[in-house]
């Protein structure tokens, strides 16, 4: 296991072989703010890893991540349910990414 995995369970208070068996079941620990060197445990997510890409690509609005496009729509004033349904995500996954690429990058935090 690596420090992700690690730090994950620790987090998580989840037994070895849980997530061992996630991993072998189709599932990944993903980052939230699509940096995959930040293994912080408040940063990873356990997702199916088909999902996974969802959260990662790209959108199209010109920015470099959705974790990116959600801080940014938020910090131009649009409420969480619109920056959700924009970035398509959950209301709680745009702010956990939203929060993540903030403190990644020392950026304001929390936006109001």
């Amino acid at each position: 296991m690596d420090t992700s995995h690690l730090n994950w369970l620790q987090q998580h208070r989840q037994d070895p072989e849980f997530l061992g068996q996630a991993l072998q079941s189709g599932f990944s620990l993903h980052p939230l703010d699509d940096d995959r060197r930040n293994a912080e445990a408040d940063n990873l997510v356990l997702i199916y890893a088909g999902d996974a890409s969802k959260l990662s690509a790209p959108p199209d609005e010109g920015y470099s991540s959705k974790s990116e496009g959600c801080y940014q729509l938020r910090s131009s004033g649009s409420t969480w349910a619109s920056v959700a349904s924009e970035m398509g995500v959950s209301q709680s996954n745009a702010w956990s990414m939203a929060r993540n690429y903030a403190k990644s990058r020392n950026l304001k935090w929390p936006i109001r």
